[in-house]
C-alpha cells in the first residue's frame, strides 16, 4: 500500500500527504525559494493515471496563488509528513489487527503473509489436522532424479517394454542393492536376461570427467559406483549404464533423443530451481558467487 493511501484506508484525520519533486533532491536545489519547480521533477510520469490527475490539479492550484516553493522547508515538511502518517498507520493496523486475531502482528511476525498465517494457527487451524508425510511419500518410495527417471523412461520405449522404475513401482533391490531400473526378457532359448539400469549422477557418482576425485577425499564414489557394476555382472545382470552429463548432451544433439521428449513431455514435476524464486522486488537475493575483476578495483572483503 503505497503511503499516500494510508490516511484514507485507516481513517486518520488532520493529515496530508502531499508532493515532493524527488527529483529535485541534489545539491543544486537545497538553497533554491522561488515558484514552484517543473512538474517532470515530480516523476508525473511514474504516477497511475488518477494520481496524475490528482497531482495535476494540485500542482496547477499552487501555481495560480502564486506559492512560493522554500526547498529546504518542503523537505523538511514532506519527511516529518512521512514519518507521521507511518507511525500512525502501523499504530491503526496494530489496533485494528490485535482486536480480530488476538494478538500484535509486529510484535510476533516480520511480514503480513506471516502474521496472516500466525492468525490462521492461532484461531482456526484445529488440532492434529496436518498429515506428516514420510520422506518417501505414502507409497514408500525412495528418491529419484528427474533426469533418471526421463533417461528411464526414454530406454523403456526404446525396448519397448516397461522397465521397474521408483516411478512404476518401486526401487527393484538386487543382491541387497537398489537399482534405477529393472526388467526381465524372455530369450529365445529359453532363459531370461536379467537387465539392470543405472543412471550416474555426475556429483553422486563423482564423473571422472567434472568431478575426479582429491586427495582430501574420504571416499572415492566413482571407484565405489564401478566396483557396484562388477559386483552386479559377476552375478549374470547385464548392466545399461548412463552418466548425467552424457544424457544431458544427448538431449542437446541427438535427434531421436529430442524427437522423443518433444513427443513424450513429461508429467512430472521437475525439482525446484532456487534462481526461480527470485522474481519480482523484495526479494532478498544473495549472489552465491562472484569473481572480482583486480582490472577494475573490485575486492571482496571475507
Amino acid at each position: 500500500m503505497p503511503l499516500s493511501a494510508m490516511q484514507k484506508s485507516f481513517g486518520l484525520n488532520e493529515l496530508k500527504k502531499g508532493y515532493m519533486p524527488f527529483l529535485a533532491n541534489c545539491p543544486d536545489f537545497y538553497n533554491y525559494e522561488g515558484r514552484m519547480l517543473d512538474k517532470d521533477l515530480y516523476c508525473v510520469s511514474g504516477m497511475k493515471s488518477k494520481a496524475a490527475d490528482d497531482f495535476h490539479k494540485w500542482y496547477d492550484s499552487q501555481v495560480a496563488k502564486n506559492y512560493v516553493f522554500n526547498f529546504r522547508k518542503e523537505l523538511i515538511e514532506y519527511c516529518i509528513s512521512d514519518v507521521t502518517i507511518l507511525r500512525q498507520a502501523c499504530h491503526a493496523f496494530r489496533k485494528l489487527f490485535a482486536g480480530v486475531a488476538g494478538f500484535d502482528p509486529m510484535f510476533q511476525c516480520i511480514t503480513l503473509s506471516s502474521a496472516c498465517m500466525a492468525a490462521y494457527r492461532r484461531n482456526f487451524l484445529r488440532v492434529n489436522t496436518i498429515g506428516i508425510v514420510p520422506p518417501g511419500g505414502y507409497h514408500g518410495r525412495g528418491k529419484q532424479s528427474h533426469s533418471a527417471l526421463r533417461w528411464l523412461d526414454y530406454e523403456s520405449h526404446k525396448l519397448g517394454k516397461v522397465i521397474k522404475t521408483i516411478h512404476t513401482d518401486r526401487e527393484v533391490s538386487v543382491t541387497g542393492r537398489r537399482v534405477d531400473g529393472y526388467v526381465e526378457l524372455s530369450l529365445e532359448n529359453g532363459g531370461v536376461e536379467k537387465r539392470i539400469y543405472q543412471f550416474h549422477g555426475c556429483f553422486w557418482h563423482s564423473c571422472p570427467i567434472h568431478f575426479p576425485p582429491t586427495q582430501d577425499d574420504q571416499t572415492n564414489r566413482y571407484e565405489q559406483t564401478q566396483r557396484l557394476t562388477a559386483m552386479f555382472r559377476r552375478n549374470g545382470f547385464i548392466v545399461i549404464e548412463k552418466w548425467e552429463c552424457e544424457f544431458k548432451r544427448e538431449l542437446n544433439s541427438d535427434p531421436e533423443v529430442k524427437a522423443y521428449f518433444e513427443a513424450n513431455p513429461t508429467t512430472r514435476t521437475p525439482p525446484l530451481n532456487l534462481r526461480d524464486g527470485l522474481a519480482g522486488g523484495r526479494t532478498s537475493a544473495l549472489r552465491w558467487y562472484h569473481k572480482a575483476d583486480v582490472t577494475k578495483g573490485e575486492k571482496i572483503n571475507g
